[in-house]
């Protein structure tokens, strides 16, 4: 079973399980729904999208001069016939797969964020005495999650951007 669907099968548990957990009045659809709220709020849902937009951003514009100048495109996700080495697809049709790669990402952290959220609030309602302590580390993994989701989807696209440049002025293209 893939990691994300595993989260989102865990926070849909908690989330379901929230109620039977609490001896507040607190009824399941305001815990639900608070949970719900801190995940949309939460820089840490939001930023590995973005950033791993602009990696592969950086690395497509990069790569059109080779295009250009009759390169292909090693990326079958990103080639006209969808086999690797072939035509490279338009700028245009890049762009929109860059936004849906980069929707996925978005997705993959919301899913996190979620079950964390779900894990922290189950917690605190078990733990109340600890409240302080629980809510700092459930920070700190939404925060190290989103760095280790944003650095791992991204870094690649950086790193051929570099490359892309680099070789670009050595061939005289720049």
């Amino acid at each position: 079973m893939q990691p994300h669907k595993l989260v989102l099968i865990l926070a849909s548990v908690a989330l379901l399980w929230a109620p039977a957990a609490s001896a507040q009045s607190q009824g399941p659809w305001t815990f639900t729904s608070s949970i719900l709220k801190s995940v949309a709020r939460d820089p840490a849902t939001y930023a590995p999208g973005p950033l791993k937009y602009q990696a592969m951003r950086l690395d497509w514009d990069s790569s059109q001069i080779f295009f250009q100048h009759g390169f292909v495109e090693r990326n079958p996700r990103y080639t006209v016939s969808g086999l690797p080495n072939d035509v490279a697809l338009s700028h245009a049709a890049g762009s929109r797969r860059l936004a849906l790669d980069s929707a996925v990402v978005l997705g993959q952290a919301a899913t996190v964020s979620l079950a964390e959220r779900a894990a922290e609030s189950l917690l605190i309602r078990r733990f109340p005495q600890h409240r302080k302590v629980l809510l700092v580390a459930g920070r700190a993994v939404r925060i190290l999650g989103a760095s280790y989701l944003s650095y791992s989807t991204s870094m690649a696209h950086v790193q051929q951007w570099r490359r892309n440049e680099r070789l670009a002025r050595r061939l005289g293209f720049k």
